[in-house]
């Protein structure tokens, strides 16, 4: 929570600096700039120090660059350039859209090199850790589906709770063990989606 408000903060200051001028509020620009990607760097960088006590657990071998973020920094970049600014206020937004780009590849290295554990089972809980933590009761787990193309694995439980995970990201026999171990638990008669099964 420390965190997100910390760089909502940020944000709405960054964008209200943008009507004004002068050095200074160039200089604030520039300083807001490293203080927000540092914070999301520390955020992201918390999921490599947290803890759980767990009875099966399973470690990132990666974590991927989503091809929608670049298209996003590709397409922010192409409007910047044509948008009726000064050359200093340009260069402050593409320096703040492309810093995203430099953090997701130190992320994705870092994740590469420490694969931390994000994915456990406690009980009846699954748990699966990104900068937010989410919990979710097994014993409600409804559905599971798989989609071809993003490699990913939907769980569905009641209440309408998902959770989405990125099969590429881990190994794929931990996650075949972490499918039995799901299908134990549930109370529902589900099953492993055959799409995937033929991966």
């Amino acid at each position: 929570m420390k965190y997100s408000f910390s760089l909502i903060s940020l944000l709405i200051i960054f964008v209200a600096l943008f009507f004004f001028e002068g050095p200074i509020v160039l200089f604030l620009k520039l300083l807001i700039i490293p203080s927000f990607y540092l914070i999301l760097f520390y955020w992201e960088y918390s999921v490599f120090d947290k803890k759980i006590e767990s009875s099966f657990k399973i470690k990132s071998q990666k974590k991927l660059i989503t091809w929608y973020h670049s298209f996003f920094v590709i397409q922010m970049t192409m409007i910047t350039i044509n948008l009726n600014f000064d050359t200093s206020t340009k260069i402050i937004l593409l320096l703040f859209t492309w810093t995203a780009i430099v953090l997701d590849i130190i992320i994705f290295f870092l994740y590469k090199k420490k694969k931390p554990y994000t994915l456990f089972i406690r009980n009846n809980e699954f748990i699966f850790i990104e900068k937010w933590t989410n919990k979710r009761d097994i014993t409600g787990l409804n559905r599971i589906l798989f989609d071809r193309i993003s490699k990913k694995l939907e769980f569905r439980f009641d209440d309408n709770y998902k959770l989405k995970i990125n099969t590429l990201e881990y190994k794929k026999a931990d996650i075949d063990k972490l499918l039995e171990l799901l299908l134990e638990k549930s109370n529902y008669p589900i099953s492993i989606p055959n799409n995937y099964k033929e991966e």
